[in-house]
């Protein structure tokens, strides 16, 4: 099991077997190698899936944003660009580069900003 020579097993079980032991002898490769065939033969099984998503992980992909949603962001950055001192060493609440609430923990922090008015509110540490 320890070669790039790719064995056809016959259950799940002995795939991840055999994917732990690539693992374990540093063989990343071939235990990427496993996990493709693996998932072939057995989809449906939870720990090939597990294996699987970890040695191929999907693509990363980029989620496109709003102008206003970018101008948010910017905005929220400049506000403790500015405000760093001020806040140092406490949690923050921003929304669209205004201060919402502050606090000297994140639980009290939220409690401030309370569940229903948190929509768009960066939370920080200011450091």
């Amino acid at each position: 099991m320890g070669t790039d020579n790719l064995v056809t097993y016959n259950s799940p079980e002995e795939y991840v077997a055999a994917m732990r032991e690539a693992l374990w002898d540093a063989n990343r490769p071939l235990a990427i190698k496993l996990a493709l065939e693996a998932i072939k033969h057995f989809p449906e099984h939870e720990e090939v899936q597990k294996f699987d998503y970890v040695l191929n992980p999907p693509p990363a992909r980029v989620v496109p944003t709003s102008d206003e949603e970018r101008q948010r962001f910017l905005a929220d950055d400049e506000w403790i660009l500015q405000h760093r001192d001020e806040y140092k060493n406490r949690w923050v609440g921003i929304r669209n580069g205004e201060l919402v609430a502050e606090a000297g923990s994140l639980k009290e922090l939220i409690e401030l900003v309370g569940d229903d008015n948190n929509k768009d509110v960066l939370i920080t540490p200011i450091y």
